[in-house]
């Protein structure tokens, strides 16, 4: 007797929410004390996101439809990608030496630190109503 586990969409965007919700937030809170592990948690959990997102769709972003979206909502696409790929980026380069926050860096990344706990946060509140 063979028995079938059915994992639903709203499954895989449980998880992929919970996934992201905590290396966001992981990201945020030691991207000053401890940046390698805050940016190494934070891209397993954004790999395990993209993993999740191609097994379940066959693709990696579903961007689809993005052009006929408003303008304000195509921007806050277009800055959201950019923050998950450098912010974390520029914490592990601080982390290894390569990079110095200067006052004007330090004050850009307190804001996207404080934007990643608050994604988060807001990620995981999401994802527990589901």
């Amino acid at each position: 007797m063979s028995t079938t586990n059915s994992i639903t969409n709203e499954s895989f965007t449980t998880v992929q929410g919970l996934l992201l919700a905590v290396g966001a937030t992981v990201l945020g809170v030691f991207s000053v004390t401890r940046p390698l592990l805050g940016s190494g948690i934070y891209a397993v959990s954004a790999l395990g996101v993209l993993v999740i997102q191609y097994r379940n769709t066959g693709q990696f972003f579903q961007l689809s439809g993005i052009g006929e979206a408003p303008p304000g909502e195509i921007t806050l696409v277009a800055v959201g990608l950019t923050s998950a790929v450098v912010f974390p980026a520029l914490v592990a380069a601080a982390g290894l030496g390569y990079f110095t926050w200067t006052p004007l860096a330090a004050g850009v990344g307190f804001a996207v630190a404080g934007l990643f706990v608050l994604y988060g946060t807001f990620g995981f509140r999401a994802s527990r109503k589901q």
